[in-house]
Order: C-alpha cells, then structure tokens, then sequence
C-alpha cells in the first residue's frame, strides 16, 4: 500500500506550530523578555499596526481568536506592563487597549524577532513556493473556518 502523503497535513502544520513557538520563545527569553510569550503576538501585531487604541472587540476581529483569548492575552500583558485598558468615556460597556511606553519599545525587538523566525521559516525556499505556500495554506484555512461545527 503506498502512504498517501497528503492525509499528514494536520500533524504538519501541528508540528510546523511547536517549532515555530518553540523558536519564538526562545528568541523572546535570549533577548529579556520571559514575560511575553508568542500568542501575545496577535494582540501586539494589532496595535502595532495601528495608530492609537483599540477596542476589545477590534482586537478580536483583527486578532482572528475568540474574545475570551484575547480577554486572557490583554490581561497578561497589561499585567506585565505591556498594554493598558481603559474604559470609553462615551459608553462604559466599551473598553479599550492602548500600548504604554514599554509595549512601543517593544516593537523594535518584536520586528527583529519576526525577521529572524521568517529568515528561519524560508530559508532557501523561492519567492514564487512562499506565495503558493502562503494561497494553499489559506485555502485550507478558509475550508476549515467555514465548515459547520454542529
């Protein structure tokens, strides 16, 4: 019987997700910061990207992971001085996430830390594989987010 290949994928990308954390936080302890972990990273990516504060809701939709993830996330990170929450002054139901002055000083090594991993995930591999890559892989996502859970 030949080994189909393909039926490997989900222990692929399982394995692929281990050793990318696994790299990540090793970067994050070499250079200082054993109080941030890689599934912060959604959460940063977002603020980084923009201008001033965001909603929790924001953070959620922009982030792709349910609220209370991203509740857990933001905690940590305000606990550790990262990021600060605050409450809207037009509708306290609404409450925001804002990066202090040690999550802006962040950003430099989380960009380092990002390249590194990328020159790591690539390696030799062509432009034109990274792209097919990147479209196969979306595909399968997009496959998986929109089938039914009943």
């Amino acid at each position: 019987m030949i080994k189909d290949e393909t039926r490997a994928i989900l222990g692929t990308v399982s394995r692929i997700r281990e050793l990318s954390t696994l790299r990540i936080q090793h970067e994050l302890d070499a250079r200082g910061y054993p109080d941030i972990v890689p599934a912060h990273g959604r959460v940063l990516i977002a603020l980084y990207r923009q201008s001033g504060p965001l909603t929790m809701t924001e953070l959620v939709e922009a982030s792709g992971r349910v609220k209370s993830t991203i509740s857990s996330l933001v905690k940590s990170l305000s606990k550790n001085g990262y990021v600060e929450r605050f409450v809207s002054e037009e509708d306290r139901r609404v409450n925001f996430v804002r990066l202090t002055e040690k999550g802006e000083r962040f950003q430099t090594t989380f960009k380092d830390i990002t390249e590194s991993v990328m020159t790591t995930v690539y390696s030799d591999m062509p432009a034109d594989q990274r792209i097919e890559l990147v479209r196969l892989l979306r595909f399968v996502e997009c496959n998986l987010d929109s089938a039914k859970i009943a």
